[in-house]
């Protein structure tokens, strides 16, 4: 009985071991009539997530989503396709945007409600059994960095014209800041120091 009882067990863990690991997949649809929601949860943004699977056969997959005009959306909304190694698949958003496609796709705010049709294919037509994964996020996540120009004194030996003459140029070199990703884009910068007229126009 004892035996028995231990059979039972190891089965009941494997089958949910199973059972996790197989959820982590949504059902991708192969129906354009009955495409697969993606949900989005509401965090300190709105985003959501799906992925899915090529079966034998299958060439194209569909999902849709809606995103609306409240704050707690964002101003414009990305569409990330994460492709498995020797995957070329694509996605294209079919309705309203007809044909906008990209492996990252920008949405801006839609006015009202709004419900998008993607579609994903392979670019190549090769097919591979391995996941592929959507998200949805914020384009843009704000963010601040405090940093030191380069030089950190500059002087204009000043000149009696309208037209001005600088000496030098500082610079901050954000390349190597690992906090900041590659793709961030500069929107605002506040430059503080003091400036003085003794001799010319020097800031440090």
């Amino acid at each position: 009985m004892k035996y028995v009882k231990k059979i039972a067990a190891i089965f009941c863990a494997v089958m949910m071991v199973v059972t996790i690991n197989a959820s982590v997949v949504n059902a991708a649809s192969t129906d354009e009539g009955n495409p697969t929601v993606i949900t989005l949860i509401s965090g300190s943004t709105m985003s959501g997530s799906a992925a899915g699977i090529f079966a034998e056969g299958e060439t194209d997959h569909y999902f849709k989503f809606s995103l609306g005009s409240s704050s707690s959306y964002p101003d414009v909304m990305a569409v990330y396709l994460t492709n498995p190694d020797g995957c070329n698949y694509q996605m294209e958003i079919t309705d309203p945007q007809n044909g906008t496609n990209d492996k990252v796709i920008k949405i801006p705010k839609p006015r009202t409600m709004t419900t998008y049709y993607l579609h994903v294919y392979a670019a190549d037509g090769i097919y591979n059994k391995k996941v592929y994964s959507i998200s949805l996020d914020n384009l843009y996540v704000k963010g601040k960095y405090t940093g030191s120009f380069s030089p950190k004194k500059i002087t204009n030996p000043g000149k009696a014209t309208l037209d001005p003459v600088y000496s030098s140029v500082a610079t901050i070199d954000l390349r190597r800041t690992s906090s900041i990703p590659d793709s961030a884009e500069v929107t605002e910068v506040e430059v503080s120091g003091t400036l003085s007229y003794n001799i010319g126009n020097t800031w440090k």
